[in-house]
């Protein structure tokens, strides 16, 4: 099950990366707007349908993971001091390194506001300073956020399967109260959009998987199913869904999706299973090192990455990968695995 979740993990990875990509490298997709005298935008479908759209849904892929991974550990026996020491150390100290790095570099205006709140990790509750010091940071502080509502609840009982549905059943209200409050008011605050209340609901589908797996009681459908049902949700979602529905068919598909992916079984020889694992398992370095070299490599005057044709930018998008692959290597290997070892002695000499 560990490559599973490796693979799933390194899935997520890539849906950020190209989603950033796209972004920092300004590729461009523009076709004609009316097809025989239809309003049709094609633009808008060709996107839904590009790899470089899921950007969110990678994000809500993370959540959903930690969810499953958090109550698979620690629904019988949640430590307090344990478990905030274990995240912390996991969490922290590189996500402060890139912090910094980013400051350092420049890439961003320095605010020591901002720099304050993205320190405590409360920036994402405001507008300012959402995305002021990465497109990507905010992320970092609704896990933790995360960490603490799900910690909480547990205290409150949920670690009792019967209790757990309760709290759940509760999480789908508010995340569907959220956007029908944004619906009517026709809000476009990153907050409201991404605040912890929409996102617990993610979170919390995981742990439900997580009871279904303990309790062998998946619900699995064919993955080629899965494929045509997925396709006609991104082609429709856009057009036809409303944000309610569009949210409650991405929970239902996440669950199916996710609950697939754990029951395959795949060899050992396979090179793309064993790569996307790879990534995985270095994912956290490389979701938070990516923007730093998208910012960096079409800033390298001898690659003149920013004047490349859209087709070049797609090899372009591969060298910046690599990169930012062999960085995340080595920051997993000798920054983020010793960290997290000084974490668990902490924990056990504090606990």
């Amino acid at each position: 099950m560990i490559s599973n979740l490796y693979f799933i993990r390194g899935i997520a990875a890539l849906m950020v990366f190209l989603f950033h990509s796209h972004y920092f490298l300004k590729i461009g997709m523009n076709y004609p707007k009316n097809i025989m005298g239809l309003k049709v935008n094609i633009s808008k479908i060709i996107w839904d349908l590009s790899p470089f759209s899921y950007g969110v849904t990678g994000v809500h892929v993370f959540i959903l993971l930690s969810g499953f991974l958090m109550h698979h550990i620690y629904h019988k026996n949640l430590d307090m001091k344990d478990f905030f020491l274990r995240r912390f150390f996991r969490i922290y100290p590189l996500y402060f390194l890139v912090l910094v790095l980013s400051i350092s570099l420049n890439f961003a205006s320095f605010d020591s506001i901002d720099f304050i709140t993205h320190v405590f990790l409360i920036h994402n509750f405001f507008d300012s300073s959402f995305y002021s010091l990465g497109p990507h940071l905010w992320t970092i502080a609704l896990e933790f956020q995360l960490y603490i509502c799900y910690s909480l609840l547990i205290l409150l009982g949920m670690s009792s399967d019967s209790k757990f549905y309760y709290f759940f059943l509760c999480s789908i209200l508010l995340s569907v109260g959220t956007f029908i409050q944004n619906y009517l008011t026709d809000s476009s605050s990153m907050i409201l959009n991404n605040s912890v209340v929409v996102y617990l609901c993610v979170f919390l589908t995981g742990s439900e998987i997580s009871i279904r797996l303990r309790n062998k009681k998946l619900i699995l459908i064919s993955p080629w199913i899965l494929v045509s049902i997925l396709s006609i949700y991104f082609i429709l979602s856009g057009y036809i869904l409303s944000p309610i529905i569009n949210f409650c068919t991405l929970s239902t598909l996440y669950y199916f999706v996710f609950s697939s992916i754990l029951s395959f079984e795949v060899s050992d020889k396979n090179i793309i299973w064993n790569f996307i694992c790879f990534l995985g398992k270095i994912s956290y370095s490389f979701y938070l090192i990516h923007v730093l070299t998208l910012e960096i490599t079409p800033n390298i005057h001898f690659l003149n990455l920013t004047n490349h044709s859209s087709i070049f930018k797609i090899l372009d998008i591969g060298l910046i990968f690599y990169i930012t692959l062999a960085i995340s290597y080595y920051s997993y290997t000798y920054i983020e695995v010793p960290i997290i070892e000084v974490g668990k002695k902490i924990s056990k000499i504090i606990t």
